[in-house]
């Protein structure tokens, strides 16, 4: 397709203007009377971006919307240039991909991000373009707010010492370590949930060292605040882990010997004492 008069004059402009990058946000906006999904005419819209690219040597960024999904959790779209809204001749004429997805419920529960702030993530991810490789990992940034009142712009020495600023702006994130530190935060609130079960159960436990089952949870109930099934379930769950837990210069364990073949047969729950060598 032939340079148009607006696309020259917009390559001299940039050269004049010395640009070197431009975003456009969104694609849509460049075309008038041009159908998104007819593959020919958005061809031709991208040729006229191809031309001034490379006519006016800067690199162009084209904002595209996804095709809608209704879904809560849309990180299933993240890298795929096939979300790409209209016709895929986009897809073919750019060099680069990446998407910008928001973060879903199942990433900021891993992360320890609370659900009313989980909107103020993002994730980008590369997707596989005509010169790129789709990224292994996304890149993660946090929406934060910045108060610019009070300095002055570097490049244009504007003051803004008077004026009171708070921007928006994305900050690269390390989610990873987040999971990492809310997996360990899991870790140990269900060590202290195990030590705490343990120690309340050994305390129901009468000086014979040893109970029913039944009658133990029936005292730890108002520990678990569950009720008395439900209670003797956690304790058999403990038992069964083999947990021991440290108390003074002892290792404690509690152990369970079923009463007999019969379903019914009570189980008796005992605690034994291990003195720890020096």
């Amino acid at each position: 397709m032939a340079k148009t008069a607006a696309v020259a004059e917009m390559i001299e402009f940039i050269k004049a203007e010395e640009v070197v990058y431009i975003a456009i946000d969104p694609f849509v906006s460049i075309h008038r009377g041009v159908s998104e999904n007819a593959n020919e005419e958005v061809e031709q819209v991208m040729d006229a971006v191809r031309d001034i690219a490379h006519g006016a040597n800067v690199a162009i960024d084209l904002i595209h919307h996804t095709v809608k999904d209704r879904g809560d959790d849309l990180e299933h779209l993240a890298g795929n240039l096939a979300v790409a809204r209209g016709a895929g001749a986009i897809g073919g004429a750019v060099r680069g991909v990446y998407t910008v997805i928001p973060m879903g419920p199942k990433s900021a529960e891993a992360a320890g991000i609370e659900e009313e702030k989980r909107g103020n993530y993002v994730r980008l991810d590369v997707g596989s373009g005509n010169l790129t490789g789709k990224s292994e990992k996304p890149i993660w940034f946090e929406h934060t707010e910045t108060d610019i009142s009070g300095k002055k712009d570097s490049v244009k020495g504007a003051d803004l010492t008077d004026v009171g600023w708070r921007v928006s702006m994305p900050v690269l994130v390390d989610v990873d370590a987040l999971r990492g530190n809310a997996a360990q935060a899991k870790r140990d609130a269900e060590l202290d949930a195990k030590i705490n079960l343990a120690s309340a159960t050994a305390l129901a436990m009468p000086q014979t060292g040893q109970s029913t089952i039944g009658a133990l949870a029936i005292k730890v109930m108002s520990h678990t605040g569950l009720k008395e099934r439900a209670t003797e379930d956690k304790i058999k769950e403990l038992i069964g882990s083999g947990f021991t837990w440290p108390v003074g210069r002892q290792v404690w364990k509690l152990t369970q010997d079923k009463q007999g073949r019969h379903k019914s047969a009570p189980v008796i729950v005992k605690l034994t004492r291990e003195d720890v060598s020096q």
